[in-house]
């Protein structure tokens, strides 16, 4: 079977016939395997999020869990990035204001095809390599999320306008201290 003009083409083999060719081509065994990884891996964060969104949601409250969680997913993070944030996260945490930040960590880079991590998440904490253009902020925005939180004064990988129809509110560090060095 193949598609049209610009399509993929898409055969149909056994299992039997599988095996063999895997068998008589160790690359082509080696590239289904990347491929199967790569598939597996970004299906999985979706799942955990969706998860862990739906437990968050049926845990219940009690008086001392009055807080509001705001969830935030931080892309294109180091570990110093890691580091730095937890820091500040714990101490904001512990300030006895009544919203409560959690903030996950991937290594990927937001672009169209790594917006659905995002799902179940309030908001994304992105870096200057983050691409947030329309179509990524589409799937952002199916995803639930409303806030996109820039790590960097620049945000011209941001398509504002997007934002705006998509209801989702951009901010960014307005700039940065003149002994940063």
């Amino acid at each position: 079977m193949s598609a049209g003009k610009g399509g993929a083409k898409v055969w149909v083999v056994g299992g039997g016939h599988f095996r063999k060719m895997c068998e008589e081509n160790p690359n082509y065994s080696s590239e289904v395997i990347n491929l199967l990884t790569v598939v597996l891996r970004q299906s999985t964060k979706v799942v955990r999020a969706v998860v862990n969104k739906n437990k968050d949601d049926s845990a219940g409250s009690t008086d001392d869990e009055e807080k509001k969680v705001l969830k935030i997913l931080c892309y294109d993070t180091t570990s110093w990035t890691k580091e730095n944030f937890e820091q500040q996260i714990e101490k904001f945490n512990n300030n006895g204001t009544d919203v409560h930040l959690q903030m996950d960590y991937t290594q990927d880079r937001l672009d169209v095809n790594t917006a659905k991590f995002s799902a179940g998440y309030d908001g994304v904490c992105l870096f200057v390599n983050d691409i947030a253009d329309v179509d990524t902020l589409w799937v952002l925005s199916m995803c639930g999320v409303k806030l996109i939180l820039m790590r960097c004064a620049g945000f011209d990988r941001i398509d504002c306008k997007a934002a705006k129809v998509f209801n989702m509110s951009v901010a960014r560090v307005p700039a940065y201290s003149p002994y940063a060095g």
